[in-house]
This record gives structure tokens, C-alpha cells and sequence, in this order.
């Protein structure tokens, strides 16, 4: 559901139309700007304002609007009443609604000027004018002024968030000469969501007394505040959020289902239920999983806390009360999946088909994973279970009208791996009491007949994908059936404190008779849970390249240690660290890793080292600061026995902020036969990542190692040199967390020299034909072909702040003569570029 959207219909509603620039005044009191959306704070909230002026009335730092889909925000003496986080956040959301060459405008009073005339000789009244001018009116609760800004200020911060900045300083010429500062923004460029939050926490840390301890601390909370007010976001009074199925915009948002799974003092199980829920589910990076669990004693309580461990992508939240835990566990997304901790998954399945097929037949009421042609027994009875009248729903999949249909099929508000609509179940869910699971699933069968006239129809695949193992009883408020032979929650626990896991292999494939069925369980060592694919299980180096990572590279091992998959080493080059590195790492005490350390030699030495030490078929990267995805390895061991011609492999990352709370989910295409589109697409971004790729060892023998002149984006050079020559996959699902920190990253437009230096060889090795495939070659004349590829590369080198290379490329473009109307505007280009490089020069 997208509170954008809700906006844009807002301001529709308030008299814009898409045939006009969209202007938001911000703010606006009593006063209304002609040809702007003038929106301000709720009436109620000024005390003295007598006439509002607004369009729209909202709290400023809650509105949200679809990315660059605004011309221009202005904002006049309201900017400085945000505290240092909303402020920043506020910045980072116009950055997004703002089309390329939008505008943003802040008037402010002018801090630094204010504080010249503080100690000059004005008179007191003057000064206390001044004073009031710089602090507020104080008239109301938002009457105060809670940052300052100058004109350096406001150019420091809005550069670094992409803005070409013009500053305007003014002063009354008239007692008490009030100083103001008005900043005039233009976006240059979209930045990347992690670009953009990277960014704010260097802008943050400006605001540092010193480096110490204490203030590091105050960075990390400022930083955190920052990402959560960045996320808030509220639709217009009076609507509801808009679906936001056809919208491919990027964003920080919770993916579209959350799973919420509720378990007690069963980690084993537990386990079992994650592991194969990620190895079966074929686009996990649709799914963000919750777990609500409680436990009886603290020996339970110390294996969830091991799990928080194995599965750094699952959130862990400990029962406080039931019903409001699970209220929040169901927040956020589009779709709602419930499981339990004896769910086991045993076929494939698809959230975004899953997803689709609920948006084409509206008139069902769920999907159910437990469900299948194959249910024919009811085991809470003991009885076979009556099957319905099945419907084909296409795509392996079945619908019946639950409303006529008998035990399991007729039961379709349940809690053990069906999915909902989010917007369908949760309002129902405020509105029922519920203590427990089995409360819940009561209260929803007891509503159920509210779907009837609306959502008689239940989806389900034609083989069930999971069901539910009975082994034992962790509740004794309903009397519920479960194995005469139990395998008690003491047993298990034993079991797992001893490093066994359940062997859940050995469902995959099996097809239960029943949504409930006794399956007795197999137990395989921690370290042999394995990657269950048939064929090579080869021998990987995790290579960690580490420099001062203290306080970040032990989680980086915990999550390769946490893998499903023994057949490894640990490769960790310290390149002369001069913090406790390296007796955090020996604290390890693990064979698999070898420590080496060696004189600083910066970012490609330390990767070069590691590859010479590097004893595996392949090398996967993990930087010291990031940390693997759960079964990740195993994942890329079955890719590459399904594809052995692939020899690079790789996945999204999940961004996250230093304490690893996720922030972003950056997507990547598939690059699979596709090598020569790939080159293309490296000539204008680094369309890969390097975190958490699978590469073979063989490719640096065969290509060469990291370039040593690249102290940054040596992945990205790397690559490019490769592109086309071997192949590269996405495994499907996200496979690394992204730490993102002041010290982490390269600074928003740091080093991108070095870029431009990549497309320049690019451009070398594999000429305009094959990076610009699309201009029409053999369609028009080829010198027109070439003008128009040089055009391109002349604005990808003036992004890359290569002014020089990309004149050249114009100049070249005209010399092709493509004609009156290409020359045009090469030309108009070309003069542009010129000016502005003008007007940078000293």
C-alpha cells in the first residue's frame, strides 16, 4: 500500500493536474503562493494564526510522495523548527520526489550572521529581537527553533545530497536588521537510496564534539533516528493508502509479504521451519520473516538467542503481550503469512505468483500452502477428509469455495502457512481478543463469515508445499492432537545444545496426506545440514579483506561460521590494522580460519593477498563490516550444479544501518547469457555487486588480479574486464547484509575519476557498436549511429565530473555531421558542458 500515491490523489483533489508543475509550498500560514500545493500543520496546532492559507493541512514530516514526481518544495521560515534527524530526513525524502532539475527552496534565519550582530554593539532591544529571531516565537509547542543554518551550511549539506546550491543572504535594513539565508537547490542527479543515507551519516557526524566513545554513540543514535523518521510517513487525513501494485519505484519499505511465525521453547523446530521455508520459497527477497516467540525457561531462551545468530535476515521478537506483538509483527507489507514452529516446507513456491494470483481472483480469500489435491486425511479427527470440487486457477495452482467445503478445505482463516491480504486481515485483527495462536486461529474462523459474500474462494498449489509436523504439545489451553510417540521439547533442546539440527533434506519432495502428519525426525550435525544439492560440493574461501573493523568483523565471521555448508575456509587479511582486530579474530577459535596480517597496502593489495592465500575452487567476498545471509553458500553450491557454465555468482544486498537493522533491499538484474548487454550496462553503472559474489579462483589467472590504482571501485574494474567473456547469475534472493557507517564507504561522489577511467577503457576495449547496441544501427546512417553513442558517453563522462572527456566525445559526435537536428543539440550540449566548466574554474 503506497501513502505516496494517496498523496499525489491529495493534491489532485486540492486542484493540480499532470499537465502542470508540481509546487509544494511547505508551510505556508497565512501565506498562499499562486501556482503551488500550499499545505501547513493542522489548524489546531497555531495559536495565533487567524487566516491559513493551506490547500492541504498535514504534519510536514509525515508527507510522502512518489520518487521524482515533484518540481519544486519550498519552504519559508519552517525549516529551522526540525531538529537536526527530521530535518536530514526531510532532505533525503525531497531528494526522491524530485524530478531531475527540480528545486528545492528553505528560507531560514542566517545563523552565523545573527551571531555577528549578538556581539556587536546593537542596542539590547535590538539583540533580544535578534535572539527571538534565531530561538522563535515560542507561541506554541512548534514555535521553537531547533537547528541553525548559514549559507555554507545549507551548500555543504545539499551538495552532498546531489544539489548544484545557490545562496541568497539577506538583512533588514531597518532595526532590528534580521539576517536571513535562503538556499536555492537544484538535483543534479537521483542518488541511490544508499548513496543518499551514506551521505546523511557523514552529514551527521559534522555535528561531532570530538571522536570519542561517548560522541560515537551520540553519531550511531543520531543516525538511527534519522532511518526511522526517514520511514514514517502518514496518508492525507481522511484517505487510505493507495495500492501500489504498478509501482517500480525504489524505496525503504518492508518487502511485499511478512511472514509471522509463532513459536515456544521449540528452537529446534524452529529451525527446521526457517531453513526450509528460505531453501524452498524461490524469491525470498519478497519475504521479510518475524518470529514471535516465548519460552518456559531460560535454557529455551538461550537457543533463540543462538538462531538470532544463524538467521541475521529473521526478526526476533520476545513475546511482551501476545496480541500486540503480533498486531506489529504484521505491519508493513502487502501480504501477511502465518506459520507456526512445526511447519516444515517440502516443494517450491513462488510469493510473487502467490501474490498475482490473489490480485486475479479477487473473490478468494487467501492462499493456503498446506492445501493440495493431495489432502485426503483429516488428522484432528482421525477421519478422511472429504475433498471439494477443485478449480484450476492456472499455473499449477487450485481454488475452492471454502463456504461448502468439509475439515481442511472448509477452514480458510488460519495461522500454519496461509497467506492473506494485508489489508484484508489486519483491520480484523484490531478488532479481535486473542491471548495466544490458538486464540487467534479461533477468532479468526469464528469471523470467518464476514468473507463470505465477498471472498467465497480459497487458493491453494496442487501439491501441498508445507504442512505441520505434531511431535509434541507446548500449550496446554486447548487440547489439541499430537504423537503418541512425542519427541518431547526436553529432548530436542538436548538435541540442539549437542549441535544436531533436524535433517529437513528428507522431507523435500515428500507429499503429506494430511495439513498435519507424524513424521519422526532425522538429525544431521550442524555443520552437515548441508546445501542438499546433488553433485560437486566444492571448496570455497571466504576471503575477508579487513582494515580497523574491530567492532564489525566478528559478526562477518558468525555469519560464515552460521552457514549450512562445512566445505570451507576463512581468509582473513588484515591489511595493518592498528585497532583490536586481530585478537577479536583469534578469539575464533575455529580451524577453518587463517588469519594473515600484513603491512597496509590499501583496498586492492589486501584483495590481491587474499586471493594468493585463497586455497578453494572459488572465492566468495565478504567485507569485514557486512555479513552473510543465511544458507546463502548452500544456495550458490545448488546453482552452480544446476549451471556449470556459470562461474560468477551473486545476489542482492540488504542495507542495513550499523547495527544491522535493515534499511534498503538493493536489487540487481540477472546478467545470465546476456554477457553483451552486461558490457553495455557497465559502460554507464556498476550494474554488480562485489559483497557476498561467488567468483571461481581460475578467473584471476585468466584476467589478472584487482588493479592497484583502483584504491576504490577495483570491483567494479574487475568486472568490467570480465563482462562478456564469462558468465555471471543471480542466485534469486538476497544473499549479504550491507553495514552502511561513517567510516564504511566511499563518500557520495568520492573517487568517481576512477569511474570514468573504467568507462574510458571500456569505451577502448569494446568500441561504441557494442555499448550502445540500441541507436539504431543499420536503421540509420552509421555516422548519425556514432554521434548519437558519443552523445551519450559525453554525458555519462560529465556525470562521472570528466568535463573534458565528454567534450571530446561531442566534438567527435559533430564531426560525424548526423544532421541538422542532432548537431542542434549536440551542440546545445556541448555548450553547456562548456559553461559550466567555466564557471568552476578559480
Amino acid at each position: 500500500m503506497s501513502v505516496s500515491l494517496s498523496w499525489l490523489n491529495a493534491v489532485r483533489n486540492a486542484g493540480w493536474s499532470e499537465d502542470r508543475p508540481l509546487r509544494l509550498h511547505l508551510g505556508c500560514g497565512e501565506q498562499k503562493l499562486s501556482g503551488y500545493i500550499n499545505i501547513d500543520f493542522p489548524v489546531q496546532e497555531h495559536n495565533i494564526q487567524r487566516n491559513p492559507a493551506a490547500d492541504l493541512f498535514a504534519d510536514l514530516r509525515l508527507i510522502d510522495f512518489p520518487d521524482e514526481s515533484v518540481d519544486e518544495v519550498r519552504l519559508h521560515h519552517v525549516f529551522e523548527h526540525f531538529d537536526r534527524q527530521s530535518a536530514l530526513a526531510l532532505l533525503v525524502r525531497w531528494h526522491r520526489w524530485l524530478k531531475v532539475g527540480g528545486r528545492v527552496v528553505i528560507e531560514t534565519p542566517d545563523m552565523r550572521e545573527s551571531a555577528i550582530q549578538l556581539t556587536s554593539t546593537l542596542p539590547f532591544q535590538t539583540r533580544q529581537a535578534i535572539l527571538r529571531h534565531v530561538f522563535g516565537s515560542h507561541e506554541a509547542d512548534w514555535a521553537l527553533h531547533l537547528d541553525g543554518w548559514d549559507a555554507e551550511k545549507f551548500r555543504l549539506t545539499l551538495e552532498a545530497l546531489g544539489f548544484a546550491v545557490n545562496c541568497i543572504e539577506e538583512k533588514w535594513d531597518r532595526p532590528p536588521y534580521l539576517a536571513n539565508v535562503t538556499a536555492v537547490g537544484e538535483k543534479q542527479k537521483t542518488f541511490k537510496q544508499h548513496q543518499l543515507l551514506v551521505a546523511a551519516r557523514e552529514i551527521l557526524s559534522w555535528s561531532l564534539v570530538d571522536q570519542s566513545p561517548c560522541e560515537t554513540k551520540k553519531l550511531d543514535y543520531w543516525h538511527e533516528e534519522f532511518a526511522r523518521k526517514l520511514h514514517e510517513s502518514a496518508p492525507p487525513e481522511g484517505m487510505e493508502p493507495v495500492a501500489e501494485s504498478s509501482v517500480g519505484q525504489e524505496k525503504v519499505q518492508a518487502p511485499p509479504c511478512i511472514a509471522v511465525i509463532f513459536s515456544k521453547d521449540r528452537a529446534m523446530q524452529l529451525e527446521a521451519g526457517l531453513r526450509s521455508l528460505f531453501d524452498h520459497c524461490t524469491d525470498p527477497q519478497q519475504l521479510l520473516v518475524r518470529v514471535v516467540f516465548t519460552t518456559s525457561e531460560q535454557k529455551y531462551a538461550d537457543q533463540y538467542e543462538a538462531l538470532t545468530t544463524e538467521y541475521p535476515e529473521v526478526e526476533f521478537m520476545r513475546e511482551q503481550d501476545f496480541r500486540e506483538d503480533t498486531l506489529k509483527g504484521c505491519s508493513g507489507g502487502e501480504l501477511i503469512l502465518f506459520l507456526v514452529d512445526d511447519n516444515i516446507f517440502v516443494r517450491d513456491f513462488s510469493i510473487a505468483e502467490i501474490s498475482e494470483a490473489l490480485s486475479t481472483y479477487p473473490e478468494s480469500i487467501g492462499y493456503s500452502l498446506r492445501l493440495g489435491r493431495n489432502i485426503n486425511w483429516h488428522y484432528p479427527t482421525g477421519t478422511p477428509q472429504e475433498q471439494p470440487q477443485f478449480h484450476s486457477a492456472g499455473q499449477g495452482m487450485v481454488m475452492v469455495d471454502w463456504r461448502s467445503s468439509k475439515g481442511y478445505f472448509g477452514y480458510p482463516l488460519e495461522v500454519s502457512s496461509s497467506i492473506f491480504r494485508t489489508d484484508g486481515i489486519l483491520p480484523l485483527l484490531h478488532q479481535l481478543a486473542f491471548r495466544n495462536p490458538n486464540e487467534l486461529e479461533a477468532a479468526l474462523d469464528s469471523a470467518k463469515g464476514l468473507f463470505v459474500e465477498k471472498r467465497p474462494g480459497l487458493l491453494f498449489p496442487e501439491a501441498s508445499a508445507a504442512f505441520c509436523n505434531p511431535l509434541n504439545l507446548v500449550q496446554s489451553e486447548y487440547d489439541n492432537r499430537y504423537a503418541d510417540d512425542e519427541q518431547t521439547t526436553e529432548e530436542l533442546a538436548e538435541l540442539f545444545g549437542q549441535g544436531k539440527r533436524i535433517d529437513v533434506a528428507a522431507f523435500y519432495g515428500f507429499q503429506p496426506t494430511g495439513c498435519h502428519q507424524e513424521v519422526q525426525f532425522a538429525y544431521v550435525d550442524g555443520n552437515e545440514r548441508g546445501d542438499h544439492s546433488e553433485g560437486i560440493a566444492p571448496f570455497i574461501s571466504v576471503c575477508i579483506p579487513t582494515y580497523n573493523r574491530a567492532d564489525m568483523v566478528g559478526d562477518a565471521i558468525k555469519s560464515i561460521l552460521a552457514q549450512f555448508y562445512d566445505n570451507l575456509e576463512i581468509v582473513i587479511v588484515d591489511d595493518g590494522s592498528t585497532d583490536d582486530s586481530e585478537s577479536v579474530i583469534k578469539a575464533f577459535n575455529d580451524q577453518r580460519i587463517r588469519y594473515i596480517r600484513q603491512e597496509n597496502m590499501g583496498r586492492p593489495g589486501a584483495r590481491n593477498r587474499c586471493v594468493k592465500e585463497a586455497s578453494g575452487d572459488y572465492i566468495l567476498w565478504l567485507d569485514s563490516d557486512d555479513a552473510l545471509v543465511s544458507g546463502v553458500i548452500g544456495k550458490y553450491v545448488k546453482l552452480l550444479n544446476r549451471h556449470p557454465d556459470v562461474e560468477i555468482v551473486y545476489g542482492d544486498l540488504l542495507s542495513t544501518d550499523v547495527k544491522l537493522n535493515p534499511l534498503q533491499l538493493e536489487k540487481y538484474e540477472d546478467w545470465y547469457k546476456r554477457g553483451g548487454e552486461l558490457t553495455s550496462a557497465l559502460a554507464f553503472a556498476n550494474v554488480l555487486p562485489n559483497p557476498g559474489t561467488l567468483v571461481k579462483k581460475d578467473l584471476f589467472q585468466l584476467y589478472g588480479d584487482f588493479d592497484s590504482i583502483f584504491h576504490c571501485a577495483q570491483d567494479y574494474e574487475w568486472f568490467s574486464r570480465l563482462a562478456g567473456k564469462v558468465e555471471f547469475k543471480h542466485v534469486g534472493s538476497k544473499v549479504c547484509l550491507w553495514r552502511h557507517h561513517g567510516s564504511g564507504r566511499a563518500t557520495t561522489g568520492a573517487h568517481i575519476h576512477l569511474d570514468a577511467l573504467i568507462v574510458e577503457r571500456l569505451l577502448e576495449s569494446h568500441g561504441l557498436r557494442a555499448l550502445c547496441p540500441d541507436v539504431g544501427w543499420g536503421k540509420v546512417p552509421e555516422n548519425t549511429a556514432e554521434a548519437v553513442a558519443l552523445t551519450r558517453f559525453a554525458t555519462r563522462f560529465f556525470e562521472l565530473n570528466a568535463p573534458h572527456k565528454a567534450i571530446d566525445c561531442l566534438k567527435q559526435a559533430l564531426m560525424r555531421s548526423p544532421g541538422a537536428e542532432v548537431e542542434k543539440q549536440i551542440s546545445q550540449i556541448l555548450a553547456l558542458i562548456e559553461q559550466v566548466q567555466k564557471s568552476q574554474t578559480p
